[in-house]
């Protein structure tokens, strides 16, 4: 399926499992740019992984933080 995605940029929050790790693991199969957050920095790092080894690294981004906190998202989106 094309979802017109090439290249966009992509930030997902709780990436890590649940809808959020769905998304994330649907996006790089599309061609977007993935920014990945999720509070877990462990569990965080090992979606990074497995998602880095079936799409590569490239177009992974990753932060672990609570995106319920302004600095945590200033942060990210820095």
């Amino acid at each position: 399926m094309d979802l017109n995605l090439k290249s966009k940029i992509i930030f997902i929050a709780g990436a890590s499992r649940g809808i959020g790790l769905g998304i994330a693991e649907s996006l790089p199969a599309e061609g977007a740019k993935v920014a990945l957050t999720a509070r877990g920095a462990e569990t965080l790092e090992q979606t990074h992984a497995a998602l880095a080894e079936k799409h590569g690294a490239a177009n992974l981004w990753r932060m672990a933080g609570d995106m319920t906190q302004t600095a945590d998202i200033e942060r990210a989106l820095d």
